[in-house]
C-alpha cells in the first residue's frame, strides 16, 4: 500500500490556503496539515482599510468564500484539510523532517513530522522606535485580523477624533482614506520628501498627494513620529514628531510597511536573499529541496531589472500558492519573473503601477523617456468621461516599455492591466501603439489613453515631440529663468483657471498662426494647454514659423500637481 505524504504548511493565510486547496485538488491522498499563529485563516487582509471604515460591516465578510466562513471546519470539511490555529511553529528540524509546534493557549509543545514543508510565514509590521509608555493604548499596526477588529473597537468606544498614520505607503494612503469616509481628522506623517515614494515617481505622487489633501487628508513629509503622550487614563493624546511638532491623536497607526518574515527559515540554515527574504528558485523551492517557501516572507526576481525583491501582494501570494501545490505533485512549474503590478483605491481616485519609476530607470543606468499623457476615459461626448493621466517610461535603444503609472477619477484599471499585459509580455511602445483594443463610447476613446502615451513616446523617439515634465518646469519657475511659458488655451479657460506667474503668457491657439510671430525668437518658449495635444500642436507651428528654442509641458495643466499661485 502506498503511503501517503505528509505535507505541512506554516501559516495560514494567502500562499499557505492556497497550496493547501491547490494540492488537495492535485492530490487526494496527502495528508495536508496547517499551522496558524493567529486566530484567523484564508482572510482577505486587502480588505482591512474598509472593515475600519465601515464599508465592511462584518469583519466574517473577510474570510468569506462560497457562501461559506473559512474556518477550520471548512477546511477540514469542503478541503479535507487540517488547519490548527494558535499553533506557532517555532523550530525545524530539517535531519529528522520535524517541526516544532507550540500551543499557544496551553504553552505545550509537540513534534510533527513532515515529508515536505511550506513556509509561508508573511510579513511582520516594521516598528520604528517611538519614544513614550510602553503600555499606551491606541498604537496599532494594520497588519492582522486581530489588528483591524482592535482598531475599530478602539475607535468606536474611545470617541476618537484625530488619528496620525505613521508611513505614507499604499497601506498607509488606504487606511488615510478609509478614516477620512469615517469622519475622522488624518495627518499622514512620512519621513521621506514624498508619500508612496517606491511605487510613484514624484509629479504622479504629488497628484496623489494634492487630491487627498483636497478630500481633507492632512500629509506632512519630511518628518517622522518620534515620541507618544498620554492622557491620565494610560490613553493616547498627542504625538511628537523629530522637527518638534506636537499633534492631537487619539489613535497612531504604524503603516512603515514590512519585513518578510523570514527567521524561521534562517534558524533551520535555510538561505536567505540581500533582502533578508526567503530565497527560492523557479519553482519555489528553498535551499532545501524537501521545503517550499511562498508569499511575503520570499524573494521575487523582478521582470524588468532581473534583480530580487520582495513584494507583500496577495495576488503574487496566491499564484505562489499554486506554483508550489503542482510541483508537490509532481509537476515542474514555474513561478516566473514579475513586474510588480499595484493598484489602489483613493477617494475617487484610482492608483497604479506598474515596472519601473523613472527614477529607477535612471538609478539602473538606463538610457530611457518618458512622457505624461492626461486624457478622458471616454469620448468627452459620452456623459460620464473623467480623466486619467497616464505616464509610460520606455528604453531609448529597445523601445519596449520599462514602467507605467496611472491614475486618476476614470477608468484606470483596465488600461493598467493592458499595461502590465504588455510589459509582461516583453512589448515595444510600436507594439502597444497599435493594439487592437475594443471600442465603443461607453468604454473608451477610439484611440485608447495608453495608446496615446505610446504614441507620445514614439513622436519623442522621432524627434517629432520636445517635452519638459512638471518638475521641470516648476524649477525654471523658481530658478527665475528667462523663458515664455505659453498658455494656448481658449480666453474662457485662461479666465477660469491658470498658472499665475509674470512669465505666464496666453496666447489661444487658433491666433498662433496669426500672432505668434510677435513671440521673441531668442527666448525659450514652453507651451501649455490643458493635457498638452494642444501644446503641441502649439510647437509643431511655432517651429515651423523658425522657432527653435521650443518645447511643451508634458501632461498640461491635468497633469500639474503644485499650487496654481507660484
Amino acid at each position: 500500500m502506498k503511503q501517503k505524504k505528509r505535507v505541512v504548511i506554516i501559516g495560514g493565510n494567502a500562499c499557505g490556503m492556497k497550496t493547501a486547496a491547490r494540492l488537495r485538488r492535485r492530490d487526494s491522498d496527502a495528508e495536508i496539515m496547517v499551522f496558524e499563529k493567529g486566530s484567523f485563516i484564508s482572510y482577505g487582509s486587502c480588505g482591512f482599510p474598509y472593515y475600519i471604515s465601515g464599508a465592511v460591516k462584518d469583519y466574517q465578510s473577510l474570510i468569506g468564500g462560497a457562501g461559506s466562513v473559512r474556518d477550520e471546519a471548512y477546511f477540514d470539511s469542503v478541503k479535507g484539510v487540517k488547519v490548527t490555529t494558535g499553533r506557532e511553529v517555532t523550530g525545524i528540524d530539517r535531519e529528522n523532517k520535524e517541526v516544532e509546534v507550540l500551543d499557544l493557549s496551553s504553552g505545550d509543545s509537540s513534534r510533527q513530522s513532515y515529508d515536505t514543508l511550506v513556509i509561508a510565514t508573511g510579513g511582520i509590521p516594521s516598528r520604528p522606535v517611538i519614544e513614550g509608555p510602553d503600555d499606551i493604548e491606541g498604537v496599532f499596526t494594520v497588519a492582522s485580523m486581530d489588528d483591524i477588529i482592535a482598531i475599530r473597537e478602539h475607535i468606536d468606544n474611545n470617541g476618537v477624533q484625530n488619528v496620525i498614520i505613521s508611513g505614507g505607503g499604499f497601506i498607509g494612503v488606504e487606511v488615510a482614506e478609509a478614516l477620512k469616509e469615517k469622519g475622522l481628522c488624518v495627518t499622514i506623517i512620512k519621513k521621506s520628501d514624498k508619500i508612496l515614494p517606491s511605487l510613484f515617481d514624484e509629479e504622479m505622487s504629488l497628484l496623489i498627494a494634492k487630491h487627498m489633501e483636497l478630500k481633507g487628508v492632512r500629509i506632512i513629509v519630511g518628518d517622522a513620529v518620534t515620541g507618544m503622550r498620554a492622557d491620565d487614563k494610560g490613553c493616547l493624546k498627542s504625538v511628537v514628531t523629530e522637527k518638534g511638532e506636537e499633534l492631537p491623536a487619539g489613535i497612531l497607526l504604524v503603516t512603515k510597511g514590512f519585513l518578510p518574515n523570514a527567521g524561521l527559515a534562517k534558524a533551520a540554515g535555510l538561505e536567505l536573499g540581500e533582502s533578508g527574504a526567503i530565497r527560492v528558485n523557479a519553482n519555489m523551492q528553498t535551499t532545501d529541496p524537501d521545503i517550499y517557501a511562498g508569499g511575503d516572507c520570499v524573494e521575487c526576481t523582478h521582470l524588468v531589472t532581473g534583480k530580487k525583491m520582495t513584494l507583500a501582494l496577495g495576488s503574487l501570494a496566491n499564484l505562489q500558492g499554486r506554483v508550489i501545490a503542482d510541483n508537490i505533485a509532481g509537476d515542474d512549474a514555474v513561478f516566473p519573473a514579475v513586474p510588480g503590478t499595484a493598484i489602489f483605491k483613493i477617494f475617487d481616485y484610482t492608483a497604479s503601477r506598474t515596472g519601473i519609476t523613472e527614477k529607477e530607470a535612471k538609478d539602473l543606468g538606463y538610457e530611457y523617456i518618458s512622457v505624461i499623457v492626461p486624457g478622458p476615459d471616454k469620448p468627452g461626448f459620452y456623459p460620464g468621461a473623467k480623466p486619467v493621466v497616464t505616464k509610460l517610461i520606455a528604453d531609448k535603444k529597445t523601445r519596449k516599455i520599462l514602467g507605467v503609472q496611472i491614475l486618476g477619477p476614470g477608468e484606470a484599471a483596465k488600461r493598467m492591466e493592458i499595461a502590465a499585459t504588455a510589459l509582461t509580455c516583453n512589448a515595444s511602445v510600436d507594439m502597444l501603439s497599435m493594439l487592437n483594443l475594443a471600442y465603443s463610447p461607453p468604454y473608451s476613446p477610439p484611440m485608447d489613453n495608453i495608446i496615446n502615451a505610446a504614441n507620445a513616446v514614439i513622436n519623442k523617439l522621432k524627434g517629432l515631440a520636445e517635452g519638459r515634465s512638471p518638475i521641470e518646469v516648476m524649477k525654471k519657475f523658481k530658478a527665475g529663468d528667462d523663458f515664455i511659458f505659453l498658455d494656448v488655451r481658449t480666453e474662457s479657460e485662461f479666465s477660469r483657471m491658470r498658472i499665475d506667474h509674470p512669465k505666464v503668457m496666453p496666447m489661444p491657439l487658433g491666433k498662433l498662426r496669426s500672432e505668434g510671430g510677435s513671440l521673441p525668437k531668442d527666448k525659450e518658449i514652453v507651451v501649455s494647454c490643458v493635457s498638452s495635444l494642444r501644446a503641441y500642436e502649439g510647437c509643431i507651428i511655432l517651429k515651423a514659423m523658425g522657432y527653435e528654442k521650443v518645447s511643451f509641458m508634458d501632461g498640461g495643466l491635468l497633469a500639474w500637481p503644485y499650487p496654481l499661485s507660484i
